[in-house]
């Protein structure tokens, strides 16, 4: 006699495509639910959707255990039996764009208020409110904009996709586990639930740990390729069998003989290994140390490895720290540099402000792309300890300085924050005095920076490649001060150091002009020092980046200095003058016109006063 399966009382409702949807449902049916696939009339152009032809393979794996019927739900007939069945089932579950199901009459209000014992599974791209509730999902964005592909792939290599569709996965399993839960809480109150999930919301729980590092440590996880990525030993060894003529990878960690930190005793197919004295060296350098593991292990056949020394321990984990540096507590005020997965590559910031150190380059990246790169209060109080912190590790070089994304290098200050941190003179003052400090972080960094430009450079973010020493763009990006554009002052120190670089005459069709112009005007003003193809962007500013880091410290340090004393004004200037001018511009009506027509978008009407 065949014992019953668990859910074998459970009748589900099949609305799924793709194949997280699909993967959900076939839990459910494996366990023994009566599971009622409504496909949509035969379309050949959709077939990827459904797992290719019905007798393909993938078709068999995704959708078996089910039975079928086709219905063409944008049919009032069709959506009324689809009805006859919701009113004698326990689960539906759907993966469409939330407004299509609204649209066709079957949403989650409609469906449970004809049978409230209903539970109903929802998946999507992206949620099913929010900017981007809408949008179709795919694995591959769900990858990318989860942080999977950012951690997938060689060491310095480009993201790569995972080689399974893992948030299509996830997402299924996830709402599963959702369903029998609800299932569980009916019992309890009678009434079903809507039980959500998307491909992102999956994706970003199943980055797990390194997740963690991030939100908790601030440390920004690299590809670590077939290593663990904060453990050593760890990794394969490709080994030829003497004795069957194939090779295996083997996790160097489990390797017989290997106690994991660095020592190793025992025997092994090899024969005897003289016993090694763990050697700390091996944990502030993780590429040395992940290299030796899977030394012994290229002799002997396949066979043999596999089977010696089956009971050995796991081996014992060691943070590696680089000399010197302290175990993260999770619980920083400021930034602080950190070990990452490897000596070579540290990270530190804000969510806003990220900065990594490779080698002896230092890579800092404005990163507010929803806002084009916009110097938000977050960003520009986090600066200054990024510059200092950057600035005083002997290991670092070079400074580049970047925007998130190609659309932006730094638009300006957030134009949002104005209402509440530039409106009184109070507010004005205070908004000054962190500007003051911000330009003054720049000029105590005496290291070389490099402002690496794609997109908009405008208004604050203009300002902010002026600090830079070497500013080279991308053929595409665009400049300008809109300040006259918005009735706001532009501050002394901002035109003192456009005037380091551009005549009063070029200066002043900035400003009074407040219009864009290209990277080609830029060059020939003398804003930039050279413009490159979007596509030579990097590779440029990183050979010149690694040419000045292997050049002699003290002399590259010194010469800034020199530079920077020559170019400083000799005479004194009549500042106060020029700040009561600044701050008659905040209190103008023109100021307030300005913010209204940029929030409106529209053209401004100045009046002068």
């Amino acid at each position: 006699m065949t014992a019953k399966l668990p859910l074998d009382d459970i009748r589900v409702i099949d609305l799924t495509v793709a194949r997280a949807g699909p993967t959900c449902v076939r839990q459910l049916a494996d366990w023994g639910a009566d599971v009622v696939r409504v496909e949509w009339p035969a379309d050949p152009a959709a077939s990827g959707l459904t797992g290719g032809s019905r007798h393909s393979a993938d078709f068999r794996h995704l959708h078996r255990n089910k039975r079928s019927l086709s219905l063409n739900l944008k049919a009032p007939a069709a959506r009324e039996i689809l009805m006859s069945l919701v009113d004698v089932s326990d689960v539906l579950i759907e993966n469409m764009r939330p407004p299509v199901k609204y649209r066709l009459g079957f949403d989650f209000e409609t469906v449970h208020a004809r049978n409230p014992r209903l539970v109903y599974g929802s998946i999507c791209g992206f949620g099913q409110d929010g900017p981007y509730a809408s949008r179709g999902g795919l694995d591959q964005v769900a990858q990318g904009m989860g942080g999977l592909m950012s951690v997938t792939g060689l060491p310095g290599s480009e993201p790569a996709r995972a080689g399974i569709p893992v948030s299509d996965l996830s997402a299924g399993l996830y709402l599963s586990i959702g369903v029998l839960v609800a299932l569980h809480d009916r019992e309890r109150t009678g009434t079903g639930r809507w039980v959500q999930t998307s491909l992102l919301e999956s994706m970003i729980a199943m980055m797990d740990f390194q997740a963690a590092r991030w939100t908790i440590d601030q440390d920004v996880p690299a590809p670590a390729g077939n290593h663990h990525p904060v453990s050593v030993p760890m990794g394969c060894a490709v080994r030829t069998g003497l004795h069957d003529g194939r090779g295996i990878r083997r996790p160097a960690s489990a390797s017989p003989g290997d106690d994991g930190a660095g020592g190793a005793s025992g025997t092994g197919p090899a024969g005897p290994r003289p016993q090694r004295r763990p050697d700390d060296r091996y944990a502030a350098n993780r590429p040395g140390a992940k290299s030796r593991p899977g030394r012994p292990h290229r002799r002997g056949a396949r066979r043999a490895w596999l089977h010696a020394r089956p009971d050995r321990p796991a081996p014992r984990r060691r943070d590696h720290l680089s000399p010197g540096a302290a175990p993260s507590t999770g619980d920083r005020k400021g930034p602080c540099m950190t070990s990452s997965t490897s000596p070579e590559r540290r990270a530190t910031g804000t969510g806003k402000l990220l900065a990594e150190v490779s080698g002896k380059i230092a890579l800092v990246t404005i990163n507010n792309p929803q806002k084009r790169n916009a110097l938000s209060r977050e960003i520009r109080e986090a600066l200054p300890g990024v510059l200092a912190a950057l600035d005083a590790d002997p290991d670092v070089r070079v400074l580049v300085v970047t925007g998130a994304g190609d659309n932006a290098f730094a638009s300006g200050a957030d134009i949002s924050e104005f209402a509440a941190l530039r409106t009184t003179p109070a507010a004005r003052a205070e908004y000054d005095r962190g500007l003051a400090a911000l330009t003054a972080a720049w000029g105590c960094v005496g290291k070389p920076v490099i402002a690496m430009i794609r997109g908009f450079c405008m208004g604050g973010g203009l300002l902010t490649a002026l600090q830079a020493d070497i500013r080279i763009a991308a053929d595409d990006s665009q400049f300008g001060i809109p300040a006259a554009r918005l009735g706001l002052g532009y501050g002394f120190s901002g035109v003192t150091a456009l005037l380091s670089l551009v005549t009063p005459a070029r200066a002043a069709e900035i400003l009074f002009s407040a219009r864009r112009f290209s990277a080609a005007e830029a060059l020939q003003m003398g804003l930039l020092n050279r413009v490159v193809a979007p596509g030579d962007l990097r590779e440029e500013v990183m050979s010149l980046a690694a040419g000045i880091a292997a050049n002699a410290p003290l002399t590259v340090a010194a010469a800034k200095a020199a530079i920077r004393e020559a170019a400083r004004p000799p005479q004194p200037h009549d500042l106060a003058r020029v700040e009561a001018m600044i701050e008659a511009c905040f209190r103008s009506e023109d100021y307030q016109e300005g913010q209204r027509a940029f929030a409106e978008k529209r053209p401004p009407v100045f009046t002068g006063r």
